[in-house]
């Protein structure tokens, strides 16, 4: 089996390699999202067939002063480069992940100084969101908890609240950037109305929003989009 480092070292490097954007922008987390994902599809490794050819490495002097070369063989490591399926699979592997990272990349594209904050974070799949934010999930969790203080509700500021999701651009929150805050309060267990999620109007830096403890059968959005449904009643 091919390990994860070396099948994204051969990515990277091999000409075949369909890298876009997001691989080379933001790297550190194109490579932990693909160790993920290739190890959820490959186990301990993609597995070559072993070939007859060998590796074979030659070598000539640029300058025709120094005659013959250097050429060697070893023997029992197949060439793996034949494998057309591995560079085929490892690309479409990288296509995933590039489109999973793609919202996150666009915004450090656009705004570089937002890394690291609450709004960047929002936009990274689950699974990175998970293992590799744990710090900045337990800041939110400890501020819901203080804002809250046991109690079924609390009244915030939208205003404050975008202030800690996105500093200095509280006025400039779109739908979708309030609908990745109501996500990443709900992945701490806090609710948020109103939840653009749910067909709510985006709150603007005036109004107020409500904030509660999130019961753990919550849905992250509507079973159903048709108005007046009568099960949704």
């Amino acid at each position: 089996p091919i390990p994860v480092e070396w099948a994204l070292s051969y990515l990277r490097h091999h000409p075949e390699g369909r890298l876009r954007t997001p691989a080379k922008r933001v790297a550190a987390e194109f490579d932990k999202l693909f160790a993920i994902r290739y190890g959820a599809r490959f186990g301990p490794g993609f597995k070559v067939k072993k070939r007859p050819r060998r590796i074979e490495l030659s070598y000539r002097a640029a300058s025709s002063g120094f005659d013959g070369g250097v050429f060697m063989a070893f023997d029992g490591i197949p060439d793996v480069t034949l494998e057309s399926a591995l560079i085929a699979d490892l690309n479409e592997l990288a296509k995933q992940c590039d489109g999973e990272l793609d919202a996150y990349s666009r915004l450090i594209g656009r705004r570089p100084e937002a890394a690291g904050t609450l709004i960047a974070v929002g936009l990274l799949p689950g699974v990175l969101l998970a293992e590799h934010c744990g710090p900045i999930l337990d800041a939110l969790r400890a501020w819901t908890s203080e804002v809250l203080d046991g109690r079924s509700r609390a009244v915030v500021s939208f205003r404050d609240l975008a202030e800690r999701w996105s500093p200095d651009h509280t006025s400039k929150l779109t739908r979708g950037e309030t609908a990745a805050l109501a996500s990443m309060l709900a992945s701490v267990g806090v609710g948020i109305e109103p939840d653009v999620r749910f067909g709510a109007n985006t709150p603007g830096p005036g109004t107020k929003t409500i904030l509660f403890p999130l019961p753990c059968e919550a849905r992250a959005k509507p079973t159903c989009t048709a108005p007046l449904c009568r099960s949704c009643i």
